[in-house]
């Protein structure tokens, strides 16, 4: 790649971008110019994939997709085409679409393999007491909840049947944990005092309905940090602002927390756990 090949918006800049060490608002600048113009989308596609190239996690993808794997597989894109043709409406049929598509599980792997997904278990401690009941909900191929578990939380593992859970199944058993993983449907949420819902929050038509039995009880509720505007525009997420977010929590007593704009993560705590 050379910056002649790309639009002067995003030349010099792709090692930056990927590693947020830029300003929001010129992360989401670019953001929105790489969603507009598809040569420059192509270029950042293939850098993130060199990027993640020498990562454990390409390296696994590739040994669970043996023959199937799809070298600088251009899953956003896919994705995106595929959620188009399928058009889900109902609650149902996003669960059908997200139990039915491989190309979910290259955008998760890319993503944290590349070094473009923020540091959140890394910055959990400020958040989380030790030894905490956790649920992580949505969690897609399973590495927050490897990384919680190996930092001695208990941790369950839900996920839509499908092919992101076969490959948290067979990235559990290559790794030799017990981890617990179930579907949303079949989730028993008594045990849990954590929420843990990174990059789902956005997937959820409706809030209460998913996810108000596990709300009445958890002490705390941690997610990517809504202070800051979610990029990307695929027509799968349903982007709530903070203030929307924060209005369902409380009807279950749940406040957030004081937290930089650049933190990460934010968590919302029922007053006695605080």
């Amino acid at each position: 790649m050379t910056d002649g090949v790309i639009c002067d918006a995003v030349a010099g800049h792709f090692a930056s971008y990927l590693s947020r060490a830029l300003p929001l608002n010129h992360l989401a600048s670019i953001r929105h110019h790489l969603d507009g113009c598809d040569t420059c989308w192509s270029e950042w596609n293939r850098y993130r994939w060199d990027a993640a190239s020498g990562h454990p996690l390409v390296a696994e993808l590739r040994r669970f997709m043996g023959p199937r794997f799809r070298p600088y597989f251009d899953s956003s894109r896919a994705l995106q085409a595929e959620w188009l043709a399928a058009a889900p409406t109902t609650a149902e049929q996003r669960r059908e679409f997200f139990g039915s598509t491989e190309s979910y599980i290259y955008n998760l792997v890319v993503w944290h393999a590349s070094g473009n997904r923020p540091p959140y278990v890394e910055a959990a401690n400020a958040h989380l007491p030790a030894g905490s009941r956790i649920i992580d909900f949505g969690a897609g191929i399973g590495q927050d909840a490897i990384d919680l578990a190996r930092q001695g939380h208990q941790v369950v593992a839900c996920e839509i049947e499908g092919p992101s859970s076969d490959f948290l199944r067979w990235r559990l058993r290559e790794h030799g944990l017990q981890i617990e993983v179930c579907a949303p449907q079949t989730a028993r949420f008594s045990s849990v005092d954590t929420l843990w819902i990174i990059d789902t929050l956005d997937h959820l038509l409706d809030i209460d309905a998913v996810l108000g039995e596990v709300l009445e009880i958890v002490d705390r509720v941690i997610c990517e940090n809504l202070h800051s505007t979610r990029s990307g525009g695929q027509s799968f997420h349903e982007r709530r602002s903070l203030s929307a977010v924060a209005k369902i929590l409380s009807r279950y007593r749940l406040v957030p927390q004081p937290v930089l704009s650049n933190h990460p993560l934010m968590s919302f705590v029922r007053p006695h756990s605080a």
